[in-house]
């Protein structure tokens, strides 16, 4: 799609009355007024899905790379070295879903509602500052996700 045509449809596509959009400095305000009514929709709907049996989600099944005030960030610059197999999580505790960032070649972040950090196994990955294979410690939720994902990632 050209640049033109994008501008021309984001101009003329509507979801909210840009009149009743209240200011950044009122307690009210909300960043998502634009598409508020599209993610209501959204979220309704989702609500009646029924829950699978197994669910992970990984951070690239919506891709993004730009830069959005919605999106948190850990604070770490980017050109600090993390060591293979290093893990950080966190459970939200009212609804047991587990967010676990495990640094293997690169930072992965999972999603999960039925399988979290532990037990841990141990996997093969190439480590080119060594240059040999090196085994790390490896979250359930990886193993897991690796073994459903058929090879679709």
């Amino acid at each position: 799609m050209s640049r033109d045509s994008f501008t021309s449809i984001r101009r003329y596509l509507h979801f909210n009355d840009n009149s009743k959009c209240k200011p950044k400095t009122d307690p009210g305000h909300d960043r998502l007024f634009k598409v508020r009514p599209i993610v209501d929709l959204l979220q309704e709907n989702l609500m009646r899905t029924e829950p699978e049996e197994r669910h992970i989600t990984d951070e690239q099944i919506i891709p993004f790379k730009g830069r959005s005030v919605m999106m948190r960030t850990d604070g770490r610059k980017g050109n600090e070295r993390f060591c293979m197999g290093n893990v950080d999580w966190r459970v939200e505790k009212s609804t047991d879903v587990c967010l676990v960032r495990w640094y293997d070649n690169k930072a992965v972040t999972l999603v999960s509602n039925y399988v979290a950090v532990d037990p841990k196994d141990t996997c093969r990955r190439w480590d080119s500052s060594e240059n040999k294979y090196v085994e790390i410690e490896r979250p359930a939720v990886f193993k897991e996700y690796n073994k459903y994902m058929g090879g679709v990632d």
